[in-house]
């Protein structure tokens, strides 16, 4: 409700990035909640907006966003061109929390695709960014990732390494829900 009062608002003060900003946070609270098509008719708009506010970092966030709902959809093809999108949009960005998101949602497409090596390498390479970068909110999430590949595959002593370094690493989050 508090979103779309912004929405409105950001509408009425002819604030573009606003506006950008509250659309992602809206398909995001939608992906969430498990509406991911109303997600992604809020990130389509977000995307576009950022664009036209130059703001690379809402963009990028938005790409990531929109591949996140399609990868939930089961549609993998395209969660993965729109992390290709968001990791390319990245670039010359200084911001490690949405980095390490960007690479574990990549990772997450490969999974999607079947595609184990590959996933696991944006895994490792999206935890060595999050711990280079100090980043609470994403480290434990991606190491659960990456215990559940490692579980799939019958190597349990990695999934359990990395199970109990998820857990060690959520008591720690700044998503104590994690």
């Amino acid at each position: 409700k508090m979103q779309m009062e912004a929405l409105e608002l950001n509408r009425k003060m002819k604030d573009i990035k606003g506006e950008a900003a509250t659309l992602s946070f809206i398909g995001f609270a939608y992906t969430e909640f498990r509406e991911y098509r109303l997600g992604i008719q809020y990130m389509r708009p977000a995307m576009e907006l950022s664009r036209q506010a130059s703001d690379q970092v809402l963009e990028t966030f938005a790409l990531a966003g929109l591949g996140h709902a399609y990868d939930l959809l089961k549609m993998p093809d395209s969660a993965l061109y729109y992390q290709r999108l968001a990791l390319n949009n990245f670039s010359g960005l200084k911001h490690g929390p949405l980095k390490s998101l960007i690479l574990t949602r990549y990772g997450n497409a490969f999974s999607s695709l079947g595609v184990r090596d590959s996933a696991l390498f944006y895994y490792h390479k999206a935890l060595r960014n999050a711990i280079a970068n100090n980043d609470r909110v994403n480290d434990s999430k991606i190491q659960a990732k990456i215990a559940s590949l490692y579980e799939s595959s019958g190597q349990y002593d990695s999934s359990l390494y990395y199970a109990r370094q998820s857990v060690k690493n959520g008591q720690r989050s700044a998503q104590p829900l994690q």
